[in-house]
């Protein structure tokens, strides 16, 4: 089966990739193009694909991609539009202007591919644009809705709109589509991290405004210094006046007289201070009670 050979030859590739042999993985990879497949019928070759993609990114991916420009230009072959992209999407070298550029002309080649929609939608969602990201994602999905990599990419754009429960549902539908498949629990705990940071950000959010709000408050306090302070001076003399009394004219008085009368003059004092605190807060915000008419 023909499939059966482009995994063998893809796994090889990647392999000596991974071995840093870079002259035995491009002869090996030159075996490629010899390949007329226009449709990939198993999981096991798409998936062999996203990892020569992900392989690539540890080496020079101008070779592969020049190799595969080249033999575009007078030969047509899906398989090979396919792993560009794919290798193009994972190496740094590429921006999503570039990686639009050429997914248009995939598209134009093979108009509503899944696996050319499913990229659209990744390339959106490199550049922040998540709802364009879900839309052309769910479009992939309406033709292979079973795909565990379309699943995935759904829920990935999922949690970068804060829609953490629905992204877990995708993954638990992956799951129950391939309990084996083994990115999907790191998917699940990349999610419930996500959430984590994301409600950490939120508190920090909170408390950097509430400190920024009561920073505010401190420097709109203004009030006329002179005149409360004069008031504080008035009130504390008035305050003292009462409180020195002189004992020896209450010493017919009981120890409990002495300390109910000591009890009261306390509470006068607690009233002056409490007084003094009104007055502040009121000065402070005269002109928000009492706003000056421009």
């Amino acid at each position: 089966m023909e499939e059966d050979k482009l995994i063998e030859i893809l796994f090889k590739t990647i392999k000596l990739i991974r071995l840093d042999k870079n002259k035995e993985a491009r002869q090996e990879f030159s075996k490629l193009l010899k390949f007329k497949i226009q449709k990939l019928e198993t999981k096991a070759a798409i998936r062999k694909i996203y990892e020569l993609g992900e392989a690539s990114y540890f080496t020079d991916a101008h070779y592969y991609i020049q190799t595969i420009n080249n033999y575009l230009k007078n030969s047509e072959s899906y398989l090979l539009r396919l792993i560009r992209q794919e290798i193009m999407y994972s190496s740094e070298d590429y921006d999503t202007k570039e990686l639009f550029i050429v997914n248009k002309l995939d598209l134009e080649k093979s108009p509503n591919d899944p696996e050319f929609l499913n990229f659209r939608g990744l390339i959106y969602l490199d550049k922040g644009e998540f709802e364009k990201a879900i839309k052309n994602i769910d479009l992939a999905l309406e033709i292979q809705p079973k795909n565990i990599n379309f699943i995935r990419n759904r829920a990935l754009a999922l949690v970068e709109v804060g829609e953490y429960d629905k992204a877990r549902k995708e993954i638990q539908y992956a799951l129950a589509l391939e309990p084996d498949y083994e990115k999907l629990p790191a998917d699940q705990e990349y999610i419930d991290s996500q959430e984590t940071i994301d409600h950490q950000e939120e508190r920090f959010e909170i408390n950097e405004k509430n400190i920024k709000t009561l920073v505010d408050w401190v420097g709109n306090i203004k009030y006329e210094f002179v005149g409360v302070l004069g008031l504080f001076v008035v009130i504390l003399t008035i305050v003292i006046k009462v409180v020195n009394v002189n004992y020896t004219e209450y010493s017919s008085l009981t120890f409990f007289e002495l300390v109910k009368y000591q009890v009261g003059l306390n509470i006068i004092w607690l009233i002056a201070l409490m007084l003094i605190i009104v007055v502040l807060i009121l000065v402070s915000f005269k002109e928000r009670i009492f706003p000056i008419k421009q």
